[in-house]
């Protein structure tokens, strides 16, 4: 978590170039240890959030980049879900990332619509393995809505 922590840091304090740069090294460094250390979930999840915190800041500048690299965030995060003790926080987390790919996504409909429908399978998982969790349901409404804007918005 600290490659996520530094990038996150590194968003609020610095410009939008520094924070790529930074967020770039994270992603290198932690694309170092996972492969040092293919199975370990901590790696995995540190991986995961600094692809994620990437993904957020060339959202503005290079949307095509930014879901190339929410789609790396959520290929760690299909691993993370066969070695993670948490296994139903890991869902959560890549349904956070799969919504904010297909949120991105407008001009390919057909993609952004699987990966939407992904993302709300994996909240609902989520949901139901917690149904008195209020972030999931937090989460599977945010999920639910940028789904139906993107049908609204597509044919």
């Amino acid at each position: 978590m600290l490659a996520f922590d530094y990038v996150t840091a590194a968003q609020n304090d610095l410009t939008h170039d520094e924070a790529r740069r930074a967020a770039l090294e994270a992603v290198t460094l932690m694309r170092a240890v996972v492969a040092q250390l293919p199975d370990d979930a901590d790696a995995l999840a540190a991986l995961f959030f600094s692809l994620h915190a990437l993904a957020d800041v060339m959202t503005v500048v290079q949307p095509a980049e930014a879901v190339a690299t929410y789609w790396e965030a959520a290929v760690v995060g299909q691993r993370r879900l066969a070695v993670d003790p948490a296994p139903d926080q890991v869902r959560l987390e890549l349904s956070w990332t799969l919504r904010d790919a297909g949120a991105l996504m407008s001009g390919d409909s057909r993609e952004a619509a699987a990966l939407l429908t992904q993302a709300v399978s994996l909240a609902r998982e989520h949901l139901r393995a917690r149904p008195d969790d209020v972030d999931a349901t937090r989460e599977l409404s945010w999920v639910l809505m940028v789904a139906a804007e993107h049908c609204a918005g597509s044919d």
